[in-house]
């Protein structure tokens, strides 16, 4: 699928446990609870980050980012469990997509949620999608480095950690490191 058709509807995608689908405002107040608990956001943006500022913000994040996929500038899903789409459990998105090749990876999980596996069957759809449909060159994302379950979660599904951007993000907790990781389409494609 050539990347502009990727956008003339949004793409909802599924796996054995989840539902990866286009975000409501009706989303907002999950999403707002889920980013402001204090696991979930030690390592996501700061107290200043539009999602984290108040539920109102957290709504205008939600139009902000179906109008960047209009675009074609930002693909975000709210994660679901089958059976229960109503009810948002996480984020995953594409963003700063750089000549139609190349994208940010970026992605939350509601933190009753952690350690069952849900982002990395999340990840792996995503990855299909991206590499099998979108046919993206590189898939890239940045992490703190203190944050090892995410850097495990990356590693997990065949992410080459490329280096340390010294101090690049500012947190709540001041200017952190941001550890760079990126897989290639060949990469992708040669795993079994």
């Amino acid at each position: 699928m050539p990347f502009r058709d990727a956008f003339h509807v949004f793409p909802r995608l599924t796996s054995p446990r989840l539902v990866l689908r286009q975000l409501q405002e009706a989303d907002a107040a999950a999403c707002y609870q889920q980013l402001t608990h204090p696991e979930v956001c030690k390592f996501y943006g700061n107290a200043n980050s539009i999602e984290r500022r108040s539920l109102d913000s957290a709504r205008s994040a939600i139009l902000q980012a179906n109008n960047h996929f209009q675009r074609k500038q930002m693909i975000v899903w709210g994660i679901c469990m089958q059976g229960q789409e109503e009810a948002v459990i996480g984020r995953i998105a594409l963003q700063d997509f750089t000549n139609q090749t190349i994208a940010e990876l970026a992605y939350w999980l509601a933190r009753p949620f952690w350690g069952q596996r849900i982002m990395s069957e999340a990840l792996r759809r995503v990855l299909s999608f991206t590499c099998e449909e979108l046919e993206l060159h590189r898939i890239w994302a940045g992490t703190d480095p203190r944050n090892l379950a995410s850097c495990r979660l990356l590693e997990r599904n065949g992410f080459v950690r490329e280096g340390v951007l010294r101090q690049a993000t500012y947190r709540d907790d001041g200017w952190v490191d941001t550890a760079i990781y990126s897989l290639l389409r060949e990469e992708y494609m040669e795993r079994p």
